[in-house]
């Protein structure tokens, strides 16, 4: 086989393992509910819902981020959560008793995410499981190019 040759067929089948990857995540994931990816897809942009989070800390409106501890997309509960306490160890946001209730709340909390990370499948994990590992390393990363201390 000429080397021209395999590389169409190995373009062909990464086109077809895309494809089914790419249908089969869209079955999974709810439209309603946001993604966590820091690095998603071929050209591992973040999800939507890490834009949203990294424009308002970037404008510093962190009074947006605490209302979506609340919120019902679990994508939202996490980002929020990670920020926050982000904030706070930079001295930028303190927390209010009811936050760090929720806080305490959304950590334990086994409802599902939809996460993705390079060019894999979207996959769903429990809250509770993203406080730690490979998604709490992704997410410092995100945190410590997103979150700045102000000159008080």
């Amino acid at each position: 086989m000429t080397a021209r040759k395999m590389l169409m067929n190995v373009l062909a089948l990464s086109f077809v393992i895309g494809l089914s990857c790419s249908s089969a995540a869209r079955e999974r994931v709810p439209s309603h509910t946001g993604r966590i990816g820091f690095a998603c897809g071929v050209a591992a942009s973040p999800s939507e819902t890490v834009k949203a989070f990294t424009r308002k800390l970037e404008n510093r409106e962190y009074d947006w981020i605490a209302g979506k501890l609340t919120s019902e997309d679990s994508a939202e509960r996490y980002l929020s959560v990670i920020a926050l306490e982000k904030l706070v160890e930079l001295g930028e946001y303190s927390l209010a008793e009811s936050e760090l209730a929720l806080i305490t709340e959304i950590k334990k909390s086994t409802d599902v995410v939809s996460v993705c990370s390079g060019c894999t499948c979207s996959e769903k994990i429990q809250l509770e499981k993203l406080f730690a590992g490979d998604m709490a390393v992704e997410a410092d990363h995100w945190l410590n190019r997103h979150v700045k201390a102000s000159d008080k």
